[in-house]
């Protein structure tokens, strides 16, 4: 799990990651600029995160809460595959 500061990316490209997340489950297009604005505000005081999954090779957006326990699965996947590795 890979942290990607806002700020390495386009406006453009930044908004077409926002955009895809906030539509990712269904929302409405009248609901779609409250979400962008919710998920702008998240991102800018840092209770968002905006990162890139080596699992699922994608981008995605979590909370704090969210972001931490998914990467104590990956830290506790690349140690699993690690002792696999040691035991050959």
């Amino acid at each position: 799990m890979i942290e990607i500061p806002t700020s390495s990316l386009s406006a453009e490209a930044l908004r077409g990651v926002i955009e895809e997340f906030v539509t990712r489950d269904g929302t409405e297009l009248g609901e779609m600029d409250v979400m962008y604005e919710r998920v702008v505000r998240g991102l800018d005081s840092g209770r968002l995160k905006l990162v890139f999954d080596e699992v699922e090779e994608s981008c995605t957006i979590l909370d704090e809460r969210s972001y931490q326990e998914r990467c104590v699965i990956a830290e506790k996947m690349a140690k699993a595959e690690e002792d696999c590795s040691d035991d050959l």
